[in-house]
Formats: C-alpha cells, structure tokens, sequence
C-alpha cells in the first residue's frame, strides 16, 4: 500500500514537473495583414536572432529566456519594428505591415503594464507627432516655430513626469527599470539612488537595474572649481590609457562623434585653438561616442583633428557615467592643477577663455 502511495507521488510530482517545464517558455502567435506570403519574420533577441516563414497571414515563435527581456520583431523588406517585453508565457499580436510598430501585443504581465504605461502616454505622444510636423514644415515665421519649440518642451516634460510617476507606482515591473536606466544621467543621483532601492529585487538585478546600480557606484561628477576624476580608455590603436596620462597645462577633455552634426561643425574651431596654443600647453583629449571605429578614423583625418582620441565603444562608458553626458558636443576644461574651471563652452566663448588663459602668461 504504501509502495503504492509512494509511486502515484513520484508520478504526481514528475507530471507537475513536466507541465511546469512546458509553461516556462514563450509561445508567440502572430497575425500580419498585408504581408507578402512566405517572406520571413525575425525575432530579435538580447544576442540572437530567431526567424520563420509567414504563412496564410500568420506566424509563431516558441524558446525560453532566463529573465524577462526587450524583444522585437522586424523584417527583410520593411522599417517596421515591433518592441515588446518578451517573457515565458503566450503572446498574441496583431497588425498591418503598413502600421506594424503599431501593432497590439496581448500576453505577459510585464508587457501588459508596458501597454497601461503607452496607453497614459499616447495623448501626448500623438500631440508631440502633430507639433514636429508643423515644426518641420517651417511654414510659420520665426516667432511661430518659437512658440511651437516652447509647447513641444512642455509635451515632453509631461511624458518624463508619466513615466516617472509609473516607475514609482510600479516598482515590481521590469519597464520602470527601463525608464530609471533611460533617465539615469538627467536625474539627481540622489533621485536615482532613492528611486532604485524601492525598485523590487528581480528590477534591480535585471539587465536595467545593473546598469543603474553600475552607475550609482561611480563618484558623483566633479563640480567647477573641483578636481577632475581620471577614467580609462581606449587609444586608436586598443591601448588602454588615462587621461591623467594625456593632460596638458590646460585640457579640454571633449565628448564628441563622427555622426554629430554639431560637433563637426566645431570641430575647425577647435583645430585653430589646438594649433595655436598647443606649443604653449594646451591638449585636447577627444573622447567619442562613436561604435563604429571606421567612421571615427575616418572623421579624425577628414577634420584634421591632430590631439588625441580616445573610444571604448561603451554607450555607458565610465566616463560617461562620470561625467553624466546626456548629449553631445559637451566638453570640461581642466587647469595645470587638475581642477575643473569650465563645462561645455564652444565658438568664441571656448576662444576667449583659452585666449585669457594663455594671456595671463605673458
């Protein structure tokens, strides 16, 4: 009797096992109108790709991930892309290839708290497409596009206040983790500090929550008048460097790549200041935010820019975390005795302090 009662447990328990294994995956079903038969759909994963055919309009995908992740779907010959939180559970989406970004994504809770988040968002979202439209148009006069600049800042400040009251609502779900790494170096550390640690557990180990806590364990950046904080690099050839290493009298540490319109532009300036005072002191270390290398090179030589380079192709490089850049062109001015005397000065205002600084010699 009880070999019996033994045996029908293990069978009990080994059926549960089994049906838990089969529910620790993802099942996606997917419906494209206006799609081409049997043209690929491609699953786009953290470090894989996943693809299969488009059949009768539908499609599916079935794996296993260890956490919950930021998936999407593309194709071969359209721009359309779909984002959505990817977990092991079963997932329905619908759309036309036309409006496929678009498309509804039913299943998971994580992605279902991504909709709810969308849905408080769309208003203004929809306001803000209308407004660059009419901005880009450039139809109106001067005063006009103005006004409309001003009320597209407001629309966007409204959106980070949504999804920073989301983010404090909802600290279990895996996007306030997301919108906390999106906006780590605009906020006040402090802010991100506090905002972190009410994060659940399973946020803050995340690939989201690791990076913002990769971030909180850097010092704060250096404020004027302070001592700059040295960091590593990489030089053009792969050599690990510091900036302590490539420090001149005075040293504009610039942040800058080949893709930045603005940068560029200044770039010519910054070349007849390195000409002129470069004997007397002065260096430049031109820190890029480019990942593609060849694009970098060739921006180096194309411009002329004879000071030194650095690149580690990290988007959340340590002197980005350091120095909190959240945009480009941005650069800080070091003095012989290492302190900070300037931040993100261009044109003639960048001209007359090195000007002054180099008068005062004399």
């Amino acid at each position: 009797m009880n070999t019996r009662i033994l045996l029908v447990t293990i069978c009990i328990a080994f059926s549960c096992r089994e049906n838990k294994s089969l529910t620790q995956e993802y099942h996606i079903s997917g419906e494209i109108s206006n799609y081409p038969e049997n043209e690929m759909v491609y699953l786009n994963r953290e470090g894989s790709v996943d693809s299969t055919l488009i059949q009768n309009s539908n499609f599916t995908f079935q794996g296993r991930i260890e956490q919950p992740e930021v998936a999407h779907l593309s194709f071969k010959t359209s721009r359309q892309r779909k984002f959505f939180w990817l977990e092991n559970t079963n997932f329905k989406i619908t759309g036309s290839l036309e409006e496929f970004k678009n498309a509804h994504v039913e299943g998971g809770m994580q992605q279902k708290m991504a909709n709810l988040l969308g849905q408080q968002k769309k208003v203004i979202i929809d306001k803000k497409i209308a407004l660059n439209a009419l901005i880009q148009e450039g139809r109106d006069s001067l005063l006009n596009k103005d006004s409309l600049l001003r009320i597209n800042k407001s629309l966007t400040t409204s959106l980070i206040e949504i999804e920073r009251d989301f983010l404090q609502k909802n600290p279990n779900s895996m996007e306030a983790g997301l919108i906390l790494n999106k906006y780590k170096r605009n906020w006040a550390k402090d802010t991100i500090r506090n905002i972190f640690g009410s994060l659940t557990p399973s946020v803050q180990k995340s690939k989201n929550g690791l990076a913002v806590k990769r971030f909180l364990e850097f010092p704060s950046c250096p404020k004027l008048g302070e001592k700059y904080i040295d960091f590593e690099s990489k030089t053009i050839k792969g050599e690990k460097v510091n900036i302590s290493e490539l420090l001149g009298e005075y040293t504009l540490v610039d942040f800058w790549a080949s893709w930045c319109r603005p940068c560029r532009e200044e770039n010519p300036s910054l070349v007849t200041l390195y000409d002129k005072y470069n004997k007397e002191g002065f260096n430049i270390i031109g820190v890029s935010r480019d990942s593609d290398k060849q694009r970098w090179l060739s921006a180096i030589k194309k411009d002329g820019l004879k000071w030194d380079h650095i690149n580690d192709f990290d988007y959340d490089s340590e002197a980005v975390l350091i120095y909190e850049i959240t945009e480009i062109p941005d650069n800080f001015l070091i003095d012989k005795e290492g302190k900070i005397i300037a931040r993100n000065l261009r044109g003639n205002a960048l001209k007359d302090k090195i000007e002054s600084l180099f008068e005062k010699k004399d």
